[in-house]
């Protein structure tokens, strides 16, 4: 349970109901979605300036300061759209390299984008786990 203060840093109505995720999209912090809404005022105001001048560096300076907060080295640290691009690159990538070894095993609340990349890249190996079994 969450005390009042904390709740007040969400957007989320938490007094009309419960929103379960793991951070795909909505129920956002209150301060991150002002920073967000900040920056989408900044590119709107001059969007030449910002996608041909300001973007890149933006990028560049995020990536290393994650980097170094993960204590990864720059080189091999990288941003990517969203967890379900990583997710599809990982997949993509292990079934490259292992081929016919390649062997996928997920419970089976895993969530329907990973259960298709799965099936996709490893059509005759992916083995599903029910959770009923273990909890």
């Amino acid at each position: 349970s969450c005390d009042h203060e904390s709740t007040n840093d969400f957007l989320l109505d938490r007094d009309r109901w419960t929103f379960l995720n793991h951070g795909a999209f909505g129920a956002a912090l209150r301060q991150g979605y002002e920073r967000a809404e900040a920056w989408r005022w900044h590119l709107e105001r001059q969007p030449l300036r910002y996608h041909d001048r300001e973007l890149l560096p933006h990028l560049v300076f995020s990536a290393r300061r994650l980097a170094r907060f993960c204590h990864a080295p720059r080189d091999s640290f990288t941003l990517i759209p969203n967890v379900t691009y990583g997710l599809n690159t990982i997949l993509k990538g292990y079934a490259h390299e292992y081929k016919e070894d390649a062997h996928i095993i997920l419970w089976d609340t895993s969530y329907g984008s990973l259960k298709k990349m799965a099936h996709e890249y490893c059509p005759q190996k992916v083995t599903g786990i029910p959770v009923s079994e273990y909890f």
